[in-house]
């Protein structure tokens, strides 16, 4: 199911180029070998964090509700820096 996932943000990047031409990044798709190549693909995607940002931009969030998000982060990041310093 995450294949589909990766195919679907990233696969029209992919199909007409853009994905190396934007990222650097070339996926070689060797003797008809696809789920391989999505695999990969999708790896790469994880690492350079584009996967994520892609489903954060799939829809448009409005300032009030990224604000809140972003302090709803903030407070977890909070959070899990004090339970690892006071052990």
């Amino acid at each position: 199911m995450t294949s589909s996932l990766a195919f679907r943000y990233a696969a029209p990047l992919f199909f007409c180029g853009l994905l190396e031409e934007r990222t650097g990044m070339k996926i070689v798709v060797s003797d008809n070998q696809v789920d391989k190549a999505l695999r990969v693909l999708k790896k790469k995607l994880i690492k350079e964090g584009l996967l994520k940002e892609m489903k954060k931009r799939e829809y448009y969030e409005k300032p009030s509700v990224k604000r809140k998000r972003k302090q709803k982060e903030s407070r977890k990041r909070l959070r899990k820096l004090l339970t690892r310093k006071t052990p």
